[in-house]
């Protein structure tokens, strides 16, 4: 089974310098990584307007263990700011 894991930060907090970032994943499953890939293309087509109005930084994933792949997820955070794919959701 695979799911869609994502990191999501707010990036424009009031009285802080830094972003906060949280793990999440989409409450879907699928049977195959590609369905799971088409899926994860319509969320960031779907988020990349709200991310740019709401100055939010979100890094999308197909993942077959989504729980592994979320404690992992630091690894991709680059100074408050995401790296990989989904960069064109940022703000800054």
């Amino acid at each position: 089974m695979w799911t869609i894991a994502v990191v999501l930060c707010f990036m424009a907090l009031p009285d802080t310098q830094l972003p906060l970032c949280m793990p999440a994943s989409v409450p879907l499953k699928f049977t195959t990584q590609e369905e799971c890939k088409v899926a994860q293309e319509e969320f960031i087509n779907y988020f990349h307007p709200i991310a740019i109005e709401r100055k939010l930084n979100m890094q999308f994933m197909c993942v077959s263990d989504a729980v592994r792949t979320m404690y992992n997820t630091q690894e991709i955070i680059n100074d408050g700011h995401i790296t990989g794919r989904s960069q064109r959701l940022s703000t800054s």
